[in-house]
């Protein structure tokens, strides 16, 4: 799959407010028809709890209603599509199951640098 270049991927979104501020991603995941009779690979661009942006190879394969499946976090998370645009589209997470929304997002995300403590220092 070509990669488009992140100008593009942010020249590529609408323009409205989102409800959420997404957060810069590259994880594999696939897209599932609503009866599960087709797959197709992809790759989440960036996610937040109220939707992503997907890059797939052809956005004509893509339905208007369909499923987002992301293996590490275990879930599917059923979506709508809210635009596409040359190999790039905006999904919209539907239903009321937030617990799966974020444990999708939490798997997405980097994970935050950890802390190593060396201990207090004793006065002198």
């Amino acid at each position: 799959m070509e990669h488009a270049p992140q100008s593009f991927l942010r020249s590529a979104r609408p323009h409205k407010q989102r409800a959420f501020r997404r957060q810069p991603v590259t994880v594999a995941a696939r897209l599932f028809t609503c009866d599960m009779s087709t797959a197709v690979d992809c790759v989440v661009r960036d996610i937040s709890p109220g939707g992503a942006l997907v890059m797939v190879a052809n956005t004509a394969s893509v339905p208007d209603r369909l499923y987002l499946w992301q293996e590490d976090a275990g879930v599917m998370v059923p979506c709508e599509l809210s635009w596409r645009r040359h190999d790039v589209v905006g999904l919209k997470f539907l239903g009321s199951d937030k617990e799966k929304v974020q444990a999708l997002v939490a798997r997405c995300l980097p994970e935050p640098p950890k802390v190593i403590s060396f201990g207090a220092r004793k006065p002198a």
